[in-house]
């Protein structure tokens, strides 16, 4: 926990008064798998980012959903199914912060502008994903 709050800080990722638009009110960590823990909370409005390298999250909450893959040292990677989403995220950052942020942006982006949940998780399947690493074979 204390790691994490440290680096958001340090990368200037967040500030620290609520007068801001960004805090970390919670640095929460799961014991097992926490994807629906951090889907439901991204669902709800009360988070805007996940820290995961599960690349399946964005999939399945759809394309405003960003994820911190990577934190290393003072910079760190956002991932999403939308280069739209990325591209806006980033424009948020005053300009000192942005060279230290990686976009991992989709080469294809299969994904962008489907809304629906269930095609988006059919599509995750058929191309390879956590439950089904290899894809469905001659899909």
């Amino acid at each position: 926990h204390v790691l994490l709050e440290d680096m958001l800080c340090n990368l200037s990722a967040h500030q620290i008064d609520e007068n801001s638009n960004g805090t970390v009110r919670e640095v929460m960590t799961a014991e097992f798998q926490a994807d629906s823990l951090m889907g439901g909370l991204f669902e709800a409005g009360k988070v805007q980012l996940l820290m995961t390298k599960d690349a399946d999250l964005p999939i399945v909450y759809g394309d405003k959903c960003i994820i911190i893959t990577k934190c290393s040292g003072k910079t760190f990677t956002l991932a999403s199914t939308c280069n739209k989403t990325l591209s806006s995220a980033i424009s948020y950052l005053d300009e000192s912060r942005q060279p230290k942020i990686k976009l991992d942006q989709p080469k294809y982006p299969i994904f962008e502008g489907v809304t629906n949940r269930r095609l988006r998780v059919l599509m995750m399947v058929l191309c390879g994903c956590d439950v089904c690493p290899k894809g469905v074979h001659n899909a």
